[in-house]
């Protein structure tokens, strides 16, 4: 029974990471589209992780920082704001934040490493 309960508990895991990554093709088609129109692509992990390596283009504005930073990102030109993390988590974190601050027109790319699977044009 303990064996079936921890299969269950990783399935779980597993299925939850999966939705945490995953963009449809329609979203992935939306965000290169922002991309391409100017939104900022803004990666949520902290300094040291960004500096290890980042999407081409981000910025960083750290999720712990990112309550204090609302009025400076209401004030950008691009209306829309495409956010990405290491995982999926923080960057959802972050949608959620901007969407209770009242800046509805947020994309959530996920990982950072799903800007490979962005169309082209």
């Amino acid at each position: 029974m303990l064996k079936v309960v921890l299969l269950l508990a990783l399935c779980a895991i597993a299925a939850l990471q999966l939705r945490l990554r995953y963009r449809s093709p329609a979203t992935l088609r939306a965000i290169a589209a922002a991309l391409r129109g100017g939104a900022p692509l803004v990666d949520v992990r902290t300094p040291a992780e960004f500096a290890g390596g980042h999407p081409p283009g981000a910025i960083n504005i750290p999720l712990a920082e990112l309550q204090s930073r609302v009025g400076k990102l209401r004030k950008q030109k691009s209306k829309t704001l495409v956010l990405c993390c290491a995982s999926g988590a923080r960057s959802r974190a972050a949608a959620r934040l901007l969407h209770a601050a009242g800046i509805d027109q947020v994309l959530d790319l996920g990982p950072g490493s799903n800007h490979r699977r962005l169309p082209a044009e």
